[in-house]
């Protein structure tokens, strides 16, 4: 095996592992986003899996501190959503419990 062949064996290797373990970028890379394709990307090889795949430049900018941001903010958004939905269920029942109390008055002075 010659070593273009290999290489690029590798590279599609690398590509496919990277479609079966994605990480959906945010902001894809500019080729990627140009043929409107999905960027997918494994963060140690700081290509996305399109770009790797067909042997082009890849100008994706995200590094790990800065996905690791990414992963705590979404983590904190899911955390605040599930309260506001706890939140939102507690309001809605008092608010039954409120007409249930009113209909009650409302029936002991008929």
């Amino acid at each position: 095996m010659t070593r273009p062949e290999s290489s690029l064996i590798h590279a599609r290797c690398l590509a496919s592992r990277i479609r079966n373990e994605p990480c959906h970028m945010p902001l894809p890379c500019s080729h990627c986003r140009d043929n409107g394709r999905h960027c997918l990307v494994y963060l140690s090889s700081r290509r996305c899996s399109e770009c790797i795949d067909r042997n082009v430049k890849c100008d994706l900018v995200m590094t790990q501190p800065e996905w690791n941001r990414l992963d705590r903010d979404k983590e904190c958004l899911r955390c605040q959503l599930e309260k506001a939905q706890d939140d939102l269920l507690d309001y809605r029942r008092r608010e039954e419990e409120l007409r249930a109390r009113e209909h009650q008055i409302r029936h002991e002075l008929a």
